[in-house]
């Protein structure tokens, strides 16, 4: 934060400010449970303030997710706009959201529980424009990756684009199962480059599948490193 930003906040902003950072926080820690009055003893306020500020939790929730979607986008495009080949810029886009999934799945995760449970919410649509948003930029790249032959050009962009952002949210959730820490960066880049061996214009149905089964071999691999070793007995260990 630039000190002409902190010299030109008000009193008001600086509050709403602490009481986002507060809200990240209890929302990582405990989930849409948090309680108002532990975001706002984090935030050094009386709970009052809180939703003087914010009308309700779902409200302070869409405000932090905000806050979160508004930092993956900057992040997102800077990488972008850096000097590199397509491929390159590629990686490091995937491996942005790789990153992101390693440090934020809690918080992500409460996002997307929440707007699938209010569905009609400001939540659900903050969230479906703020993705959509950051997805287009993962289209535009692949589309990119096809025009100079990297990718098939005949399967659609998007369909390229969810096989990396399935792969890595598969993996991510089969660490968790396994009580393992999160690593799925390494997995973003071999998805990356088992796209990339599929480098010819045009694509048929066998090759679709053969394609769909080397992702299935990954995964299959991720979900064997990721059960927990298991003692005599089927015990584990």
């Amino acid at each position: 934060m630039s000190t002409t930003h902190i010299e030109t906040q008000t009193k008001g902003d600086r509050t709403r400010d602490a009481i986002r950072a507060a809200a990240d926080e209890c929302f990582r820690q405990f989930g849409f449970d948090a309680t108002g009055a532990e975001i706002a003893r984090r935030a050094g306020v009386v709970e009052g303030t809180v939703f003087l500020h914010y009308r309700n939790k779902l409200g302070l929730l869409t405000a932090v997710m905000s806050d979160f979607y508004d930092l993956l986008q900057t992040e997102a495009e800077r990488s972008l706009a850096r000097p590199g080949t397509t491929v390159e810029r590629f990686r490091v886009l995937v491996d942005g959201w790789a990153s992101r999934i390693e440090t934020d799945w809690d918080l992500i995760s409460v996002f997307v529980h929440r707007a699938q449970d209010a569905p009609d919410s400001e939540l659900a649509a903050t969230m479906h424009a703020r993705s959509r948003a950051y997805t287009r930029l993962f289209v535009a790249l692949i589309k990119d990756l096809q025009s100079e032959a990297r990718l098939p050009a005949t399967t659609p962009a998007t369909l390229l684009r969810d096989m990396v952002f399935g792969t890595l949210e598969h993996t991510a959730r089969g660490q968790i199962a396994a009580g393992k820490p999160l690593q799925v960066r390494r997995t973003g880049q071999q998805t990356v480059d088992l796209l990339l061996t599929q480098h010819e214009t045009t694509l048929d149905v066998d090759r679709l599948a053969a394609m769909d089964a080397k992702l299935d071999r990954l995964l299959s691999r991720v979900d064997a490193e990721d059960q927990p070793r298991t003692g005599d007995g089927g015990v584990p260990g």
